[in-house]
């Protein structure tokens, strides 16, 4: 095996697991559940960790078209594998209020959607 397929194994798994992760931890839910345009379909929310995650591609376009994602900063917007993943808080505590405004309002029963 060569270089190339031992990083595309790596690349997969990379992917396998932060979909797993996602699976796991987020709620799949209609976007307009979380106070966001119909339009963008279903996000996935953690909102212990209060982050939004959509697919990379299409998802994410229409995110940050409908939802007003495309001004959020870099430094709240973490791309690995085939996942977007936007967060309200940065490594220094600086709060992003496009994404931190979603978890203001009463959505604690996400907490309990199986």
């Amino acid at each position: 095996m060569n270089d190339i397929d031992n990083l595309q194994d790596y690349i997969d798994e990379v992917n396998y697991n932060v979909e797993a992760y996602i699976n796991k931890n987020f709620r799949h839910v209609p976007a307009s559940d979380i106070n966001l345009d119909v339009r963008i379909g279903r996000v996935w929310v953690f909102p212990d960790e209060r982050m939004v995650a959509v697919e990379r591609g299409h998802s994410e376009r229409i995110i940050e078209y409908y939802g007003g994602f495309e001004y959020i900063e870099d430094e709240f917007k973490v791309t690995i594998g085939n996942w977007v993943i936007y967060k309200s808080e940065n490594e220094d505590g600086d709060i992003c209020y496009r994404v931190d405004e979603i978890f203001e309002e009463d959505i604690s029963y996400l907490n309990r959607v199986g």
